[in-house]
């Protein structure tokens, strides 16, 4: 395997010309990791790799999106990961999610997607947030709704009333 810092010093070295490109053109750069278990999809990686790329370009405007369909192998270090990946997000993607595979869910329907939406409502995380709907074999609208009903549901049971009332 490769050492960490060789792994950071390669994704650095990819991203550098991007965020010269972006502060350019007055845009902001940000990571969206892909793949549920790849390194670089991996929170604690993006967050090293943004801290240290805004220590090396302090004019950079940097930021991270996390997706709930990339974390399966995160959901249990979200309650600590959190914290340190807060104030570099710019956006989050929510689904349904289970612990014993890595398919997307509906919201509601999985078995871990409400602790960690407690998670992100204790944070006090108000930014963008979006929902999958990740399903090529029914209508988006449709799965879409089924997501707004399962978080409404979610947000209502953990006493976010007031939030899930604007849905």
């Amino acid at each position: 395997a490769m050492p960490e810092k060789v792994r950071v010093d390669n994704a650095l070295a990819r991203l550098r010309p991007l965020v010269e490109e972006a502060n350019r053109r007055n845009c902001r750069l940000v990571l969206y990791g892909h793949g549920p278990d790849r390194w670089f999809a991996q929170a604690e990686n993006s967050i090293k790799i943004v801290e240290r790329l805004k220590s090396e370009m302090p004019s950079a405007e940097l930021g991270i999106v996390y997706n709930f369909h990339q974390s399966h192998s995160q959901m249990d270090r979200l309650q600590t990961v959190m914290p340190k990946l807060q104030p570099h997000l710019v956006a989050l993607n929510l689904n349904g999610m289970r612990s014993d595979r890595t398919k997307i869910e509906r919201i509601g329907q999985g078995d871990r997607e409400r602790e960690m939406i407690k998670i992100i409502c204790e944070s006090g995380w108000r930014g963008p947030t979006g929902i999958i709907a990740h399903d090529r074999e029914e209508d988006a609208a449709q799965v879409l709704q089924v997501n707004l009903d399962g978080l409404k549901n979610i947000l209502s049971e953990l006493g976010y009333q007031d939030v899930a009332a604007t849905y």
